[in-house]
């Protein structure tokens, strides 16, 4: 064995060792907390799997258990934001009990973590790539923002999975089952978060270079699965609550008009869950969360002291959307090998706009999702400016120290990943064949 050789099967080893440690550290940890984001999705799974609307529920003392959200809203909506495709993929554990949840989920979504990084670093060419992958998943396995998934419950990690999935059978040859997949893939994303049809836009730009059949494939398997998921009994009625409850989350954010129901109880103990032993937990282990709200509308009200329309949210957001196709349009041909990725980097950077001129608050669990585009660049084909990388794990680290005298270290990490990623796409002559 090489010397090569030998440092690289060591970095693999390494990782393997510090991701279980990872793990270790974050199971001593009250995760998901009982005030986690994880409840709210289970409870609107049971209200919806009872055929009620979660979006505008409250409960009230009476009512039955299963119910019961410790840290619910008091406002109009409820605190239910997923869609009612996401509360479906909870029917199947939605009657354990929260304490089995808890585990089930934390124990999940630590594997699809690990899977995201293991599908990308078996798709890898090269030693360089796949360490530069372990690299960055771990990195971001002990950033603020992965943290925060695990203490939240947050379900953001399968968004990540998806959209490498659909990226790795893209690349695929041309298969009648390769595009019947790629397209069921594209509706499940699409129904977990509508905005993520604008992590695959930019490739239907190059639909004139992918074979007719594919195309037609892909679509017909993208609206069999849309139209099949809005024939289910009651899904049109709970996708128009799911629509109008996020208008009245937006109103919260914006303070228009806020609307309070009576504080919900708190109760200390329920379905293997007890407060006060938590509290005790979370005292032993703390998190060390420093969260950030890392929308343009935060960072422009604290800045110029005054709010931002709504209006102008939407405004910006068109202009930098715009502002990116078009560059797209008029990018310098990629070579065959690097266009997939390219068009998928540009789409990410689409979705990623569209979180940060979203007029409802954006918290730190939903950096995590660049954990997709950094692992696109890690095995983008040839060459990449040192620059490029050295933006990118500057931003990695800024996502996992906190610096006091810094207030937005986070936020300003994530706009490095951006940067770093443009600077990559305006440079395809750099990232040639080779």
């Amino acid at each position: 064995m090489t010397k090569g050789n030998k440092l690289y099967y060591s970095a693999i080893i390494t990782a393997v060792i510090i991701f279980a440690a990872g793990i270790y550290w974050y199971s001593r940890m009250a995760i998901p907390s009982y005030e986690s984001d994880l409840r709210n999705k289970i409870t609107g799974a049971r209200l919806q799997k009872d055929g009620i609307s979660p979006y505008f529920y409250h409960w009230k003392p009476g009512d039955n258990m299963k119910y019961y959200d410790y840290n619910a809203f008091q406002f109009i909506p409820s605190k239910s934001t997923s869609t009612p495709f996401q509360h479906r993929l909870f029917y199947s554990i939605a009657d354990f009990s929260q304490s089995t949840i808890n585990k089930i989920c934390f124990w999940s979504l630590n594997a699809i973590f690990a899977a995201c990084v293991l599908l990308v670093f078996l798709m890898a060419k090269t030693q360089k790539q796949k360490i530069l992958i372990l690299t960055t998943g771990l990195l971001l396995f002990f950033s603020h923002s992965w943290r925060a998934n695990l203490a939240e419950g947050q379900t953001y990690i399968i968004i990540v999975f998806l959209s490498l999935l659909l990226f790795y059978f893209l690349q695929k040859p041309f298969t009648i089952s390769y595009s019947l997949i790629s397209g069921l893939i594209t509706a499940v994303l699409f129904l977990f978060k509508p905005t993520t049809i604008l992590l695959i836009l930019p490739v239907l730009i190059f639909a004139n270079r992918q074979p007719k059949a594919f195309i037609k494939i892909y679509i017909t398997s993208f609206l069999a699965i849309v139209s099949f998921n809005f024939a289910l009994p009651g899904e049109i009625n709970y996708w128009k609550d799911y629509f109008h409850a996020i208008k009245e989350h937006q109103k919260i954010w914006q303070n228009e008009g806020i609307i309070s129901y009576p504080t919900i109880p708190k109760i200390n103990e329920w379905e293997g869950i007890n407060i006060t032993e938590q509290k005790d937990q979370m005292h032993k282990h703390p998190l060390y969360l420093d969260n950030e709200y890392s929308n343009f509308f935060v960072f422009s009200n604290n800045l110029t002291g005054k709010h931002i329309s709504v209006w102008a949210l939407y405004f910006l957001f068109t202009i930098c959307f715009s502002v990116l196709l078009y560059l797209l349009a008029k990018q310098k041909p990629y070579p065959a090998s690097a266009l997939l990725n390219a068009a998928l980097l540009y789409g990410a950077l689409l979705y990623f706009l569209s979180d940060i001129f979203s007029p409802i608050i954006r918290s730190q669990y939903y950096a995590i999702q660049w954990l997709y585009p950094l692992l696109l660049l890690m095995v983008f084909p040839g060459k990449i400016s040192t620059n490029v990388y050295f933006i990118i794990f500057s931003g990695l680290i800024l996502n996992i120290i906190s610096l006091p005298d810094i207030k937005w270290e986070h936020t300003l990490g994530e706009v490095l990943f951006f940067i770093g990623i443009v600077y990559m796409l305006l440079i395809p002559n750099k990232t040639a064949d080779t």
